[in-house]
């Protein structure tokens, strides 16, 4: 099939081919295919619009008896497929954050850094992703305390510290509880999948085929979904 049009951006490069097929080279390691029809797309489009107004009219609903778990829960679910769709809601949430209790400000704070992530935002400090591994480490759960650390890292490699971002890379992996069934595989293979990219990118093979082995392992797992790596 033939390439038809690049497309760069700052993200990196997407590349459409006749036909309607289309290869997204992202910010992470992997790459997503997908392959739509003019009404396959429509649908899609309508579906998701469907499910955001259900996401925001619960958000609303929430904010006058001040429960926000549940409208976060739903954001969590959007977070693999539709980055962009979770960050523009948690971004609604804003001003409302000064109101919430500690606990509630916290997830909102962390799905908000790993939307940011999904959407290949720079991370430019580290300053909120050390205030949630500080807070994670003494009331989160292994899953929470494994995606802060892993958050950590991501700051540290867009801030060119490398050997940072690998020691948080392999914190949080130990954070990791692989006897529970709680335990978020998909995470946890992204994670180890990372961590051989940027054992790779120093020139450390051996380290990289162990992280990457490691990563083949967490994907033993049934419920990861192959297609998000970021």
């Amino acid at each position: 099939m033939e390439w038809c049009q690049d497309l760069v951006s700052s993200s990196g490069v997407c590349r459409v081919l006749r036909g309607g097929s289309r290869m997204n080279f992202d910010k992470g390691c992997t790459v997503t295919i997908r392959h739509f029809s003019a009404s396959g797309l429509r649908h899609a489009v309508v579906g998701m619009g469907q499910a955001l107004c259900a996401i925001l009219i619960t958000i609303a609903a929430c904010s006058r008896d001040g429960d926000y778990d549940a409208p976060l829960a739903k954001v969590d679910s959007l977070m693999d497929a539709r980055p962009d769709s979770a960050l523009y809601i948690l971004d609604t949430l804003e001003a409302s954050s000064h109101g919430f209790p500690k606990s509630t400000l916290r997830r909102w704070q962390l799905l908000r850094l790993m939307a940011q992530n999904k959407c290949d935002t720079i991370f430019r400090s580290d300053s909120l992703h050390l205030v949630l591994t500080d807070y994670f480490d003494r009331n989160g759960t292994p899953n929470e305390r494994m995606t802060a650390y892993y958050l950590l890292g991501r700051a540290y490699v867009d801030m060119g510290d490398a050997p940072l971002a690998l020691k948080c890379y392999l914190k949080a992996t130990e954070c990791a509880d692989t006897t529970s069934d709680q335990c978020d595989w998909r995470q946890l293979t992204i994670i180890h999948m990372q961590t051989g990219l940027l054992f790779y990118k120093q020139y450390m093979p051996n380290e990289a085929l162990e992280s990457f082995a490691e990563a083949i392992w967490s994907a033993v797992s049934p419920t990861v979904n192959y297609r998000y790596f970021t």
